[in-house]
């Protein structure tokens, strides 16, 4: 019985070492997935949480999800709005001022007018009516009059063009303290992050790995939260270079989320990174990146779920693959 019991494992061996199982460590992630991540607000690198949606909670499209401390904010803005006040105070006393000197140029052009048109009809009578001396005079005055009277011409078209530009000076201060003033309302409003579409929201971690939370600092750029498409989960893995040419694209793979009931999840293998990378900074293993497409129900993952991703590979030494 003994006998015949080691000549079945002697011909069975070969049979089971023709496959390996690779265990690859990943986390779920997604391929299209919303940031949700600070404004862009002029002058402004850092941000504090002052409000922060429950991470994995499901909320519905234009629920806030996060809100960023203001008080810096609102004091430019007040700021702001009294400086475009005053400007625009001295907009109202500036146009009444050319205005009256708008009118005060008129009137003396018109006296200047009246007094060329007297002029000339006082030259303009007949030469013998009037002594030589007299008329010459006359003629004289007239000519003086012709210059003054361009000479005032020529000073009200100048002076139309000063009232113009400081009309058009005091115009664009109000306008650029008016674009002040909405930016940093607009800037305001913008503090609440509202959700762009129904989901569930995951709350992500600083570079310290520490969750956000209320309270929490954040520079601009930094993403707070995401929320991810459920229909585009997938599972990131990585692989040790040693083992790379193992594993290619099409091959089946099971996935076991790690902790709680290990839930089990089909899947395939449906990409394979270009280049070889450090797994961290912590542990600088040369790895490859795997993408596995996930099969079947996949209600209740989350992105950032670690998991482990066994793949049947063909065992080393057999032949059949590298």
């Amino acid at each position: 019985m003994n006998r015949t019991c080691l000549l079945l494992l002697a011909l069975l061996s070969p049979l089971a070492a023709t496959a390996d199982t690779l265990q690859l460590e990943g986390e779920i992630a997604a391929l299209d997935s919303a940031t949700i991540a600070p404004p862009s607000v002029p002058g402004v690198w850092n941000f504090q949480i002052t409000a922060l949606a429950t991470d994995g909670s499901t909320i519905k499209a234009g629920t806030p999800i996060v809100t960023f401390d203001g008080t810096d904010l609102q004091r430019r803005l007040v700021e702001a709005q009294g400086q475009l006040k005053q400007k625009q105070s001295e907009q109202a006393t500036l146009l009444l001022n050319l205005a009256e000197r708008e009118r005060t140029d008129r009137l003396a052009t018109a006296e200047q007018v009246a007094n060329l048109q007297k002029a000339e009809r006082k030259a303009d009578q007949p030469a013998e009516l009037v002594r030589s001396v007299d008329y010459r005079k006359l003629v004289i005055e007239r000519e003086q009059a012709a210059r003054r009277n361009a000479l005032m011409q020529r000073k009200e078209v100048l002076a139309q063009r000063l009232r113009e530009a400081e009309r058009d000076l005091v115009a664009s201060d109000v306008a650029r303290a008016q674009s002040d003033v909405d930016e940093l309302t607009r800037a305001l409003a913008q503090l609440t992050v509202v959700a762009p579409r129904d989901g569930v929201v995951v709350v992500k971690s600083n570079w310290r790995g520490e969750r956000y939370e209320v309270g929490s600092q954040v520079f601009m750029g930094q993403s707070v939260a995401e929320m991810p498409d459920p229909g585009t989960l997938v599972v990131r893995a990585t692989v040790a270079e040693r083992d790379m040419l193992r594993v290619e694209q099409g091959q089946a793979a099971r996935i076991r989320l790690q902790g709680g009931a290990g839930q089990r999840l089909q899947g395939t293998v449906a990409d394979l990174g270009r280049a070889v990378r450090s797994k961290s900074r912590l542990a600088p293993v040369p790895v490859l990146d795997v993408l596995v497409h996930l099969q079947g129900d996949t209600r209740g993952l989350k992105t950032g779920m670690p998991v482990v991703v066994e793949v049947d590979v063909p065992a080393v030494g057999t032949g059949v693959a590298p």
